[in-house]
């Protein structure tokens, strides 16, 4: 990953550390421990979905579309920009986290606004052979949703709101679009049909549009529903074959793609009582789940580097897949007890993660592929 980026990746990683330890302390609180009915669950519940919403999801995010641009289509971005846009959303995060006032949502504002402008204006070289084009199209409208999320944030709606929106519209629709571009190669199958593609596009983006009603939230968890479950049953996220990859990327794609339609079905029919755990079900079973294992392919391919510690594929898997399951349980109610274990887990993993990302192993000699052609 090029110098200019990697700022990016650290920023995420410190934000994730300290994001998922304040969410583990929170846990307690949760199972109604002794000795934690003190704990300020308001301002924490606000930092912890900052620190991991914005500061990790959203810059991680932002540091792999600059560097993927970089690489598909040679594309150079500004020194002073790519600063800009790290630093705004750094500070805005840290001041929503820590000592909320109007000006913090400007500065995340205004971040993605130069990220947006900065993805926005790239495009194919002439006579470029384009594969699986409707991908492009669920980025673009990612990045629509997160400038509507951000000017929400600006306008003061509710934290929940705005989080929702950056979530399920710029997160799993940046998620969903790489995925189309790359997977397929990764799991040697052909991607969806075109028509598939639009179709699941379209049905996410009605879904967002519905989830502004409450009135209309059955139509957007079933929108969100059917969409999921046509796209796992034409992608196939389990490979076809022998495994050309020496670790787990396919099973980090079938248990996160498992959990996003695990989530649109608990949206769908669970009761009130299990909001939280499908919260978490999404945002921790496909959003983290995906840039984990996505992370431990993509990163150590930008900087042409093996990971120094390569057992910590399968590891993470292990850690994040059970305390994933656990911490869901729990916060559902189904399993109460198990709900601190889950965190446990979750946060060891994610220690892992970064600690296997902030110490990558020896150069390559020659470019690793990154399983997906241009």
């Amino acid at each position: 990953m090029a110098p200019l980026h990697r700022p990016f990746l650290n920023a995420s990683l410190a934000f994730v550390v300290f994001g998922t330890l304040l969410g583990l302390l929170m846990l307690p609180f949760l199972a109604h421990w002794q000795g934690w009915e003190s704990l300020d669950w308001v301002a924490a519940l606000r930092a912890h979905g900052q620190m991991q919403v914005f500061g990790f999801a959203v810059l991680f995010t932002m540091g792999i579309a600059y560097q993927m641009l970089g690489e598909l289509l040679n594309a150079r971005q500004s020194p002073t920009g790519l600063q800009a846009c790290l630093g705004l959303m750094v500070v805005g995060t840290l001041g929503q986290a820590l000592y909320p006032c109007s000006l913090w949502p400007w500065c995340q504002f205004f971040s993605g606004l130069i990220f947006v402008a900065g993805v926005a204006r790239h495009r194919s070289p002439p006579g470029t052979v384009r594969r699986n084009l409707a991908h492009s199209h669920y980025l673009r409208w990612g990045s629509l949703w997160l400038l509507a999320a951000l000017a929400l944030n600006v306008w003061g709606a509710p934290a929940a709101r705005v989080l929702e929106l950056v979530l399920w519209g710029f997160l799993s629709l940046y998620i969903l679009g790489v995925g189309l571009r790359v997977h397929p190669a990764m799991l040697n199958r052909t991607p969806p049909s075109a028509r598939v593609q639009w179709t699941v596009l379209a049905l996410w983006n009605l879904g967002l549009v519905l989830s502004f009603w409450p009135a209309l939230q059955f139509w957007c968890a079933l929108s969100w529903t059917v969409a999921s479950l046509l796209l796992v049953l034409c992608l196939r996220p389990w490979p076809r074959g022998p495994n050309k990859h020496d670790w787990p990327l396919p099973a980090y794609l079938g248990w996160s793609y498992a959990w996003l339609v695990t989530a649109c079905l608990g949206r769908l029919l669970g009761p009130d009582s299990w909001a939280g755990a499908i919260k978490h079900a999404h945002a921790s079973g496909f959003v983290l789940t995906m840039m984990v294992g996505m992370g431990l392919r993509l990163v150590p391919a930008f900087e042409r580097r093996t990971l120094a510690w390569p057992s910590a594929r399968r590891l993470c898997l292990w850690l994040l897949a059970a305390g994933t399951v656990l911490r869901v349980l729990g916060q559902a109610g189904l399993l109460p007890g198990l709900l601190v274990p889950g965190g446990v887990l979750q946060f060891s993993a994610l220690f892992l993660f970064v600690a296997a990302l902030v110490d990558l192993g020896q150069g390559l000699q020659t470019r690793t592929p990154l399983g997906f052609r241009s």
